[in-house]
């Protein structure tokens, strides 16, 4: 049986249809699983936003992460910045002002302000430092993430 024009036209038809929602189905896995569709953590960078361990740390649910010298810590909400130092581990924390709401980070790094300076949504306050020992030991992490009258599920996606 010979193919007609009008059938391999029909077959072109079928066979390109095909090949786009292919290609469709190919390239929205890929988006899914690069991570777009992930909750954005905007406290560390997006890389290493999901390898961290949900923990307990000073009695608040917290996320323990073991990254690299420079990695930037980000600010996730208007306030101010403030540092602490217990002796042990370098603390920053950036506050709502006139609320009770604060972002805590535990973990040697270098601040991007100094303390009490006004600082933005998604700026760099600071940048991880060197670690010489362990903060979580559990874990073997180097910084500690927490949140003070806030919510951290509303910044991680918690397992």
């Amino acid at each position: 049986m010979p193919i007609t024009p009008a059938k391999k036209k029909n077959i072109t038809m079928w066979l390109v249809t095909g090949s786009v929602v292919i290609a469709s189905l190919a390239i929205i896995g890929a988006v899914y699983y690069s991570g777009l569709f992930k909750k954005d953590c905007r406290v560390i960078e997006r890389r290493y936003c999901d390898e961290g361990t949900p923990i307990v740390y000073d009695g608040q649910p917290a996320m323990a992460f073991n990254v690299p010298e420079g990695t930037k810590i980000y600010a996730p909400f208007d306030g101010a910045f403030f540092e602490e130092d217990d002796n042990l581990f370098a603390r920053g924390t950036v506050g709502i002002i006139d609320s009770s709401t604060f972002f805590k980070f535990v973990g040697l790094h270098s601040p991007a302000y100094r303390g009490g300076e006004s600082v933005m949504a998604g700026e760099v306050v600071a940048t991880v430092a060197q670690a010489s020992e362990f903060i979580y030991e559990d874990t073997q992490s180097n910084l500690v993430i927490y949140f003070v009258d806030a919510e951290l599920s509303d910044y991680f996606d918690i397992r």
